[in-house]
């Protein structure tokens, strides 16, 4: 976007520890500080404080056990995040009622 914002399409399947599968689509923005790309290529932590992201997370899974999910509009938080060796993203998700 003119404004350095990036619009996020991401889809994924999440495997549960009891072996449901759960499909997850979201879309959202993102917006990146000259801090956050820098510390991001050092291989740093980049936290909120760094970086914009906001998620509309919905949910798909024929599992009985997580069916309620369907039905369960959410968002998220991008919290933090990594990269290099040991890589992770870290978000807060909430159910929106």
């Amino acid at each position: 976007m003119p404004d350095g914002s990036r619009r996020l399409d991401v889809r994924l399947t999440l495997k549960t520890d009891d072996g449901a599968l759960i499909y997850v689509s979201y879309n959202g923005v993102l917006l990146n500080t000259q801090a956050s790309r820098d510390k991001q290529m050092k291989g740093e932590v980049v936290t909120s404080d760094d970086r914009y992201c906001i998620t509309a997370p919905t949910f798909r899974t024929s599992h009985p056990k997580y069916a309620w999910l369907a039905a369960t509009q959410a968002i998220g938080k991008f919290l933090e995040s990594k990269h290099g060796q040991s890589s992770y993203i870290m978000y807060e998700v909430f159910a929106v009622k």
